[in-house]
C-alpha cells in the first residue's frame, strides 16, 4: 500500500520545453513545440515585421502579425513569424538574424542554441 501511495504521489512532467535550434552552416531552423513571441518591431534591410502592435509604416516590405489573446496577455508563434516572412521570400540567413535577435532581446520564449 505505501508503494502505491508513493507511485500516485510522484509528478509526471508531461510538458515539453519550446525549443529553436539553428544550424548557420545549412541556413535550417528547427522550431520545437509551440515556440511564442513578445510584441515587438523588428526592422531588418528593408523589412519591417511588427509582432502584434498592428502600427502602419510606408515600407517596401512589411510583415504585420496580429496577437492572439486577451487583455495584456498577447501572444504569438513564431511558426506564424517564419511563415510569414517565407511567402516574402526573405533569404534563411536573415530570418535567422531576426530570430537571433528575438532571444537577444528577450522576446522569444523558448530555448535557443545554435550550431
Amino acid at each position: 500500500v505505501d508503494f502505491v501511495g508513493n507511485i500516485l504521489a510522484t509528478g509526471v512532467d508531461t510538458s515539453s520545453t519550446a525549443r529553436v535550434t539553428v544550424n548557420n552552416k545549412s541556413k535550417v531552423i528547427i522550431i520545437d513545440g509551440a515556440v511564442e513571441i513578445s510584441p515587438a518591431v523588428i526592422a531588418h534591410k528593408s523589412l519591417v515585421v511588427d509582432i502584434g502592435g498592428g502600427g502602419n509604416t510606408r515600407t517596401a516590405l512589411f510583415v504585420g502579425l496580429e496577437s492572439r489573446g486577451n487583455g495584456s496577455q498577447t501572444t504569438q508563434q513564431l511558426s506564424d513569424l517564419v511563415t510569414a516572412l517565407k511567402s516574402l521570400k526573405v533569404p534563411p540567413e536573415d530570418m535567422i538574424s531576426i530570430i537571433r535577435e528575438l532571444h537577444v532581446s528577450g522576446h522569444l520564449h523558448a530555448q535557443y542554441s545554435e550550431r
